[in-house]
């Protein structure tokens, strides 16, 4: 068992690694713009389509922001459609990451690696308050969101609380976005 999880440790490592990458060299292809051309190509199956992307993004560390400001962009008459599809997406993508850690391992390699830091949070993330520091940091437009949820499941945070602070930072955060979209459309 520790072989596969290796194998599959690896693998989304190179895959991520590998679409890092690209973006580096083609940054185009995170304009809502170029996504939402991509997304019309499938013209008949295009909610299912944005539906999949919401789920399967988390697990290559794509933002949800391109994602739902495309989604945006090819549904303007929907956006409630589009926000509580995009918060399905990352609420789904936020249990699976919290488990997906567990099953790699994260937490382990991260308390040999970084010990002191790996214990101040995980005391920080235990406390009820910690639904703050995880809407906070949902919040910020700059940082890897989902990097939380790996964080959160290693060091085995109440998945209700991740979840909670989950939902209150991505409602204010694309509420925000979709308000300002309401006056573009």
């Amino acid at each position: 068992m520790q072989q596969v999880k290796k194998t599959i440790l690896i693998l989304w490592i190179g895959v991520i690694l590998a679409m890092v990458g690209y973006i580096i060299f083609h940054p185009e292809v995170l304009d809502p713009e170029v996504i939402k051309a991509f997304l019309e190509s499938f013209n008949a199956q295009l909610w299912v389509l944005f539906i999949i992307a919401n789920i399967v993004r988390g697990f290559f560390l794509f933002p949800n922001t391109p994602l739902l400001l495309a989604g945006a962009f090819l549904f303007p008459n929907q956006l409630w459609a589009v926000f509580w599809v995009s918060m399905a997406g990352v609420m789904l993508t936020a249990v699976l990451m919290y488990y997906f850690a567990e099953f790699l391992g994260v937490g382990e390699y991260l308390e040999r690696k970084h010990p002191k830091q790996i214990l101040k949070w995980e005391e920080r993330l235990q406390k009820p308050w910690a639904i703050w520091i995880v809407m906070v940091w949902v919040m910020l437009p700059f940082t890897p969101t989902d990097l939380v949820y790996y964080v959160a499941g290693s060091i085995r945070m109440k998945l209700r609380h991740l979840l909670i602070g989950v939902f209150i930072g991505e409602v204010i955060l694309k509420g925000t976005y979709l308000v300002f979209l309401t006056d573009y459309f």
